[in-house]
């Protein structure tokens, strides 16, 4: 077979197998926000949301600062102590942290949480939400897990352009495109 059919075929299979339940890897996708707890299972145990620019850099928002993003918009929250829960936080997030544990102490565990854009300014542009226990990836979609961030579910990517993987309640699923 000559070295364009096979980069062919190695295309397709990459195309069929991210839409058939196989969540991308990591390396698949650029780094867009992410949750980070710190002192996990301690009084002390706080976490910090960070937007991340397109060239890697954090995104600083000033508390009460609201930035508009396609995963919708998100607004800076103050870092008071090592135990707030603060930085940029999604607004749906925002509403659900009023009636909710935003930060409950559940053991040793750090847990963490990273969106990934997957087809960047393409029409099949996409999100990945992968959550981390420890330094362990929680991989395939079982029933949803609580976690000291909150609960999260998990969604098998059907489209390309679909929000799939790990994401808290208070996010919205869908783009709208599916």
């Amino acid at each position: 077979m000559t070295s364009w059919r096979v980069a062919l075929a190695l295309l397709v299979l990459a195309a069929v197998g991210s839409v058939s339940g196989v969540q991308a890897a990591p390396e698949d996708g650029r780094l867009v926000y992410e949750i980070r707890m710190s002192a996990a299972g301690t009084r002390s145990q706080g976490w910090r949301g960070q937007l991340l620019e397109r060239n890697g850099r954090p995104l600083e928002l000033a508390a009460g600062q609201r930035v508009e993003t396609p995963l919708g918009p998100f607004e800076g929250v103050r870092c008071v102590h090592p135990w707030s829960t603060c930085g940029a936080v999604h607004a749906g997030m925002l509403g659900w942290m009023k009636t909710h544990s935003a930060n409950a102490v559940m053991g040793p565990d750090n847990w963490s949480w990273r969106v990934l854009v997957l087809g960047e300014g393409t029409r099949s542009e996409g999100y990945q939400g992968v959550l981390m226990r420890g330094q362990t990836e929680l991989r395939g979609c079982s029933s949803p897990i609580l976690t000291p961030l909150g609960l999260f579910s998990c969604r098998e990517r059907t489209n390309l352009w679909d929000r799939a993987g790990w994401f808290h309640e208070s996010w919205p699923v869908s783009k709208g495109r599916d």
